[in-house]
């Protein structure tokens, strides 16, 4: 009974989200020819995100109850959407591909059913965000508590609430704190980012499904994704906000609407854990300045920012509350005590030769990850660099200047988390790969 609570609470998100991607395709800020996985994808990001959202409010207004209530009615009226205006949409949606949609199903529910009869791993991140979703599954009161006792500062200086709240969400129904529930939500996620790559091979190369579905599943499959993504830590939601919004800015037009969605997902990262606070601040910046590049500065192009500002200053409301109850409550984040800057040249050989071993470990990460990096390396006469490109590498240069930065030794920093860091940005490297390198035209 528990594994079929927490499969609904997770449909849930699918059924909200799959309602406002559709409105994005009708808004035209998405193309009607969505293929069906990347629909999948965009639809669980976009649903977990916007009921990451109520939910916060909820939770910091003391009206957590009316905020769960509230996306269950908004699941409710999603589903009904689908059933009265968008028939033929559900119809191709199920029953195309059936083949292929059935075996992914019972892969999933195979998983599903394996995770759930296996305890969880809970370290760092995971067993962080598990230790506030307890709280937050107790209520308002119970979580504030955990708030304001210093003994559990550290977790709540560099994890904001999307994944605890999210866990706690699916075990209201169920009525007890039944951690597998936690493990069910972690492998739909990883199971997302293979969907994602499958996407992004099946879209950018000749290979046919079968054989991309295998690529893809080696992709995510390496040690430290099966490790950190599957049983162990969970810096993997943050891997796919990522993927989700770099796909965004990679391969849609450059209208304001579209971009809006780019940084929703930038958001919803920021959301998830402080490292994706930068991504966001870079991926806003990309994103006008995409908007500029493609409609130049006038005073009719003023008026193609307003949705995005409005639209991420709404977006960001989730966001500004936590920020505003850890400021109230004294939390700062662990940067603070950073070194003088003469102490941060002379760290710069020690990085080089701390991060350059870690990189180049084919075991590790895929032996595919060395050669992705080359290949989007190397300039392509007919085609012009991805600006989703500078988004990548923007975002690691800023991990490599937090480990110049950091307030703590410097190789114990970069040995207990430059693999999860990197993890961030393995999906979204190969997909800016396969689509530099490809002649097909981006969705």
């Amino acid at each position: 009974m528990e594994v079929l609570f927490t499969l609904i609470g997770i449909a849930k998100y699918f059924a909200i989200g799959a309602t406002g991607i559709r409105i994005a395709q009708r808004k035209k800020m998405l193309t009607e020819n969505l293929p069906i996985s990347l629909f999948t994808v965009y639809s669980f990001t976009a649903g977990a995100a916007l009921s990451a959202g109520i939910l916060t409010f909820g939770l910091i207004l003391k009206q957590l109850s009316f905020a769960t209530l509230l996306v269950w009615v908004l699941a409710i009226a999603a589903i009904l959407f689908f059933l009265i205006y968008e028939k033929k949409f559900l119809s191709k949606l199920f029953f195309t591909n059936v083949l292929a949609k059935v075996v992914t199903a019972v892969l999933y529910i195979v998983s599903v059913l394996s995770v759930s009869t296996h305890a969880i791993l809970a370290n760092d991140a995971r067993g962080i965000w598990m230790l506030k979703a307890k709280g937050i599954f107790l209520g308002h009161e119970a979580f504030f508590a955990q708030l304001k006792n210093p003994i559990f500062t550290y977790t709540h200086q560099d994890y904001p609430l999307s994944m605890p709240i999210l866990y706690a969400d699916l075990m209201r129904p169920i009525g007890h704190f039944w951690e597998p529930a936690v493990g069910i939500f972690s492998m739909t996620i990883f199971f997302m980012l293979g969907l994602g790559l499958f996407w992004a091979i099946t879209t950018y190369t000749s290979v046919k499904r079968p054989f991309a579905l295998i690529l893809a599943l080696l992709l995510v499959g390496t040690p430290e994704y099966l490790r950190q993504g599957w049983v162990g830590l969970s810096d993997v939601p943050l891997s796919l906000a990522i993927l989700v919004s770099v796909s965004l800015l990679a391969t849609s037009s450059h209208t304001a609407k579209t971009q809006l969605l780019a940084i929703a997902a930038g958001l919803f990262a920021a959301t998830i854990k402080n490292e994706g606070q930068p991504f966001l601040i870079i991926v806003t910046l990309l994103a006008m300045w995409q908007i500029f590049q493609a409609h130049k500065l006038s005073k009719s192009s003023f008026k193609l920012y307003l949705p995005v500002v409005i639209g991420a200053g709404i977006f960001s409301l989730p966001l500004l509350a936590w920020k505003i109850t850890t400021m109230q409550l004294g939390i700062e984040n662990d940067v603070v005590g950073a070194p003088l800057f003469s102490e941060v040249i002379t760290r710069i050989p020690l990085l080089i030769t701390e991060v350059m071993p870690r990189l180049l470990d084919g075991y590790r990460f895929g032996i595919l990850l060395v050669p992705a990096i080359v290949l989007l390396l190397i300039p392509r006469k007919d085609q012009k660099r991805n600006i989703a490109q500078l988004l990548i590498a923007g975002q690691f240069i800023l991990y490599m200047l937090i480990y110049l930065i950091t307030p703590h030794d410097m190789v114990w920093h970069i040995s207990t988390s430059f693999s999860r860091l990197l993890l961030h940005l393995l999906p979204s490297i190969y997909l800016l790969t396969l689509l530099h390198r490809s002649n097909k035209s981006i969705v």
